[in-house]
């Protein structure tokens, strides 16, 4: 079966699309009273993640109502993992201490990244970076 000309166009912009599979983890408050008790351990558990090239991307949600960054914000969070599998992502984040204490509950979704990209700026004189 010969391919049409648009299926042809389609191929051809789609073949070095990224086809990177992540792991995105969306974190819903439900016990926000005891978001400070356990902050220090999240953000101890989110850095050690970080280090081991786990964690991708991490972050609070912020709308009308939370404060950036606030320990049990009302807008949720969400984090981007590296992991092998659906499953192996899960487990990782069963051991967030904000999971394991009912601070938050957790929705974790396959991701594909096709499209996009980042501009990263460093200055060695300056010590300095930017990332767009």
């Amino acid at each position: 079966m010969t391919a049409t000309p648009q299926e042809k166009e389609l191929q051809e912009i789609t073949q070095h699309f990224l086809k990177k599979k992540l792991f995105v983890m969306l974190r819903h408050p439900f016990k926000n009273e005891n978001a400070q008790a356990y902050f220090l351990d999240h953000l101890k558990w989110m850095i050690d993640l970080e280090k081991q090239g786990i964690i991708f991307g991490s972050g609070p949600f912020v709308d009308s109502k939370a404060t950036a960054g606030k320990p049990g914000s009302p807008a949720g969070g969400m984090t981007i993992l590296r992991a092998a599998s659906l499953e192996a992502a899960v487990d990782i984040v069963q051991t967030d201490p904000y999971v394991v204490h009912e601070i938050v509950t957790f929705e974790m979704k396959e991701w594909l990244v096709m499209e996009g990209g980042f501009n990263l700026r460093v200055s060695f004189s300056q010590g300095s970076y930017v990332i767009d």
